[in-house]
Order: C-alpha cells, then structure tokens, then sequence
C-alpha cells in the first residue's frame, strides 16, 4: 500500500498525465492526498477549499487541466509567477534573515515550473 507522501505525488502527476480521466475524480483525489499527506488542519482544509484540478481554456484557445484557484480560475502557477520580483515577505525574512531576493525569486520560479510541468493539454475528446 502506498504511503500518503506517495499517494499525493501520484494524485499530482495524474493531473498531467490522465488526460482522459474526469476532472472530478482528479480533483478527489488531489484533495484526499493532500489532507492525508498534510494533515487535516485548518490551512490543508483551506488550501483545498480554494485550490484544485480546474480545465479551463488557455489563451491559445487549447484546453487545459492544472492546479488554480477554484473560485476565479487563476492557475496557481500564473499567481507565483506574477509574484516573481515582488520584495520578499517580512515574515520570511524574520524567519530566514539570509534569504534575499534572488533566493525567493529562485523558489517561486521552481515553485512556478513544477505547477507547470503538472498541467496537461487535453484533447478534444478528454
């Protein structure tokens, strides 16, 4: 049996990878995973309140699934991409005082690339 650390890493590469299975039962999953590997605390519980597996249409008219903001469609990744260049925050600088700019660029460019690498072109008939 898989362990909840395996479980969610598989729920999130099955984002990208089950183009023919219902966004529904992706997003189950994702959610499921999330709060067995995170824990069900109030901030899990939240993030999955507000985020899951949407399929919306891109800008070049192509349909695609991907991890965003529930209520307004935002890709999650569009959002830490748009946050790149943003001064870092007090509370991670309290936190981690020798971290600077182009650290938490870095982290929010990797953070943006691993949301990306899980987003899945779907096809007319998925």
């Amino acid at each position: 049996m898989p362990s909840a650390k395996e479980s969610f890493i598989a729920s999130l590469i099955a984002i990208s990878r089950q183009v023919g299975s219902r966004v529904e039962d992706l997003d189950s999953a994702f959610v499921r995973s999330l709060l067995d590997y995170g824990s069900q605390t109030e901030d899990n519980q939240s993030c999955v309140e507000r985020i899951g597996v949407c399929e919306e249409v891109s800008r070049d008219g192509s349909r695609v699934r991907r991890l965003g903001l529930r209520s307004v469609g935002i890709p999650a990744a569009d959002l830490l991409n748009a946050a790149e260049g943003v001064e870092v925050p007090e509370s991670v600088r309290a936190e981690f005082p020798d971290v600077g700019q182009a650290d938490w660029d870095a982290a929010l460019r990797l953070t943006t690339l691993i949301l990306t690498a899980l987003e899945a072109r779907v096809g007319e008939d998925g």
